[in-house]
């Protein structure tokens, strides 16, 4: 048993769950680290050790440190749909490792999307409102990348479209407002 599974026993002998002392149950197996739910002073040390029993368990831990968020994203970038508010240094790792995490982060940062756009553009249909300048890079690595874009600027319809005619059966133009579409029209010609 590892010194951070010690401590997590040591501490717990304090709870009590169905008459069963946690340190029995955590100690039990494989699924032992998800009682830290029931642990309300949850201290890094203990953090870590339920992530040694399984990544999932951050899911548990009600305010992960970032060290914690790390460690579970270490050992399964996919670790980040179960932070609620995981720190960018974490968004980052997780996204680095496997490009499709950025299906579970809510609000990535211009750094999170310019990965994305430069790596994987394709997965910019994961990003909701992607910046202005995510989408153009995103077209720069992949002109394809359009087709993907949930309601792209008309800016970028407009670049895309100046790079290459023929997509333009592959856009979708009903976002656009007619003063959008007019001016489209308009540079396009």
């Amino acid at each position: 048993m590892s010194n951070r599974l010690k401590l997590l026993c040591d501490l717990s002998k304090f709870y009590d769950i169905n008459n069963i002392a946690l340190t029995e149950q955590i100690t039990r197996g494989s699924n032992n680290g998800e009682l830290i739910r029931y642990i309300h002073w949850q201290t890094e040390e203990l953090q870590l050790a339920a992530i040694e029993c399984s990544y999932t368990f951050i899911k548990h831990i009600k305010n992960p440190t970032s060290k914690a968020q790390i460690a579970a994203i270490n050992i399964a970038p996919i670790a980040i749909k179960y932070i609620k508010h995981p720190t960018e240094y974490a968004q980052v790792k997780a996204v680095s490792a496997n490009k499709k995490c950025i299906k579970y982060i809510k609000n990535p940062s211009l750094a999170i999307q310019l990965i994305i756009a430069n790596n994987k553009p394709t997965y910019i249909k994961y990003i909701k409102n992607p910046k202005l300048e995510v989408q153009l890079k995103a077209i720069d690595t992949d002109i394809n990348t359009i087709m993907v874009i949930r309601e792209p600027n008309v800016d970028v319809i407009e670049y895309t479209i100046n790079i290459d005619r023929s997509i333009i059966k592959y856009i979708t133009f009903d976002h656009l407002t007619d003063e959008e579409l007019l001016q489209l029209k308009l540079t396009t010609m």
